[in-house]
């Protein structure tokens, strides 16, 4: 198992199934979740590095809470890198929001170069 936690947050449960089977067999630990408190749980109980995979901010207020939420903790972000995944130009986001971003589509090697490029070198974002 590898030593990152991927936490899913998707509204569609379908999304977040199949990150959670494919990563899975890639050796992570996954949850896949709908709602932005179940994600922040899953990110306060995890050890150590997460990777916050969610949708995009503009479209989905499932992210924006959990984004917003996320900001306003910041020993809780400190430990989490936010990879936002969308159709949507990445300059939607609001900057400081997410560390990394996938245009949509992607491939599976497309996603796991990105969570490696984030969960790489020990700490997670900080914020100034």
């Amino acid at each position: 198992m590898k030593s990152v936690t991927i936490v899913a947050l998707y509204f569609d449960p379908s999304i977040g199934s199949i990150l959670r089977e494919a990563l899975e067999l890639e050796g992570y630990a996954v949850v896949a979740t709908r709602e932005a408190e179940e994600a922040l749980r899953a990110i306060g109980e995890s050890e150590g590095l997460c990777i916050l995979l969610t949708d995009n901010y503009v479209v989905s207020p499932v992210a924006r809470e959990a984004l917003s939420r996320l900001a306003a903790a910041p020993a809780l972000r400190s430990r989490v890198r936010v990879i936002g995944m969308s159709a949507y130009h990445p300059q939607s986001v609001p900057a400081g929001l997410v560390d990394g971003y996938m245009g949509l589509p992607f491939t599976m090697e497309t996603l796991l170069e990105t969570i490696e490029a984030h969960s790489g070198g020990g700490s997670a974002h900080t914020s100034d």
